[in-house]
């Protein structure tokens, strides 16, 4: 298995959560993150985030990406805590997830598709009253196997 750190894969945008409605909506019972082909892409986010919410694609291509498992987890700070899933959604045929009320803290956005796409982690901090938080929309991409 192979991770590549990439920083430039998210950009914000200045597109708000109520200007977009979200058609996410809740994955099958016991689903989990969907198997991965052989890499696993994972991306370190430097801003800070006033809620979760975006559009999944494929790399150099706008349109959104349907039936993604896009979910949200703890970010452990020690080995010794163990990572939970808080909540998942799948995404409907516009690409969008949202998570709104999520809690401050740092959390792991890991977005999977069956028929051979890769993993794509992205680490990410919440802090809905910091005045440097944005409300932007994240656009993360996916990758298609190699």
């Amino acid at each position: 298995m192979k991770i590549i750190v990439a920083g430039l894969i998210l950009s914000c945008l200045a597109i708000t959560l109520d200007s977009q409605e979200c058609k996410c909506h809740a994955p099958e019972r016991g689903a989990t993150t969907r198997t991965g082909y052989f890499e696993e892409i994972v991306v370190e986010d430097k801003n800070l985030y006033k809620a979760l919410h975006g559009v999944v694609h494929l790399p150099n291509d706008e349109r959104p990406m349907e039936d993604a498992l896009v979910e949200l987890f703890t970010y452990p700070e020690s080995k010794s805590k163990m990572q939970r899933r808080i909540r998942a959604c799948i995404t409907g045929e516009d690409g969008r997830f949202c998570f709104r009320s999520v809690s401050k803290g740092k959390y792991e956005l890991r977005v999977s598709k069956e028929g051979g796409f890769e993993i794509t982690h992205v680490y990410v901090v919440v802090d809905p009253k910091n005045s440097n938080s944005t409300n932007g929309e994240m656009s993360i991409i996916i990758y298609v196997g190699k």
